[in-house]
């Protein structure tokens, strides 16, 4: 009995090596109990056998991001992008890794598409709004701090951030009329 139980669980690991989605549900669950090596290697797995496959792409762009690899998670993301693209969080992330990366223009084209997918997203419009800043657009700034104290409604954070952008932009009217507001 023992050796058949033995090849019926071969024959079934034999399998889950050839599917991608049984490698990338595996990898998932190592890198939820901390083995991040292992996951990495059985994404990497599945990639060789579907290069497209966005969950391992994806994953394994994000467990690079957050382990502070920017410059190996960055082509990952930009692929998990074009396997699919009106997915939200690879275009956030991709943002993300380009920012870290020093790449400001870059990771706003990432960004807007983002936004394009989820136009009513606050968090995003903030970030952009402090990256267009830095990149001297107060404009653009502008507008989004706007849009997303339209959407926040009274958070405060969102006040601070469009009356700097404003200010920034030069439109001193409209930051104190803001400023008023939020008080």
């Amino acid at each position: 009995m023992r050796p058949i139980a033995f090849l019926i669980v071969a024959c079934l690991l034999r399998g889950a090596a050839a599917d991608p989605a049984a490698l990338s549900d595996q990898a998932q669950k190592l890198a939820a109990v901390g083995r991040p090596v292992e996951a990495e290697k059985l994404w990497r797995q599945a990639l060789g056998i579907s290069p497209h496959f966005f969950p391992a792409l994806f994953n394994l762009g994000y467990l690079l991001f957050k382990q502070d690899k920017f410059t190996e998670a960055e082509p990952l993301l930009r692929r998990a992008t074009q396997a699919l693209r009106d997915d939200f969080n690879s275009n956030y992330l991709l943002g993300a890794t380009l920012a870290k990366l020093g790449r400001s223009e870059d990771a706003l084209r990432a960004w807007r598409e983002a936004l394009r997918i989820q136009p009513d997203h606050p968090s995003l419009m903030q970030v952009m709004a402090v990256e267009y800043s830095k990149g001297r657009y107060f404009g653009e700034a502008a507008d989004l701090a706007r849009r997303a104290i339209e959407i926040r409604g009274n958070e405060p954070n969102s006040y601070f951030l469009a009356i700097k952008a404003y200010q920034d932009a030069g439109d001193d009217t409209t930051a104190t009329d803001l400023a008023s507001r939020a008080a």
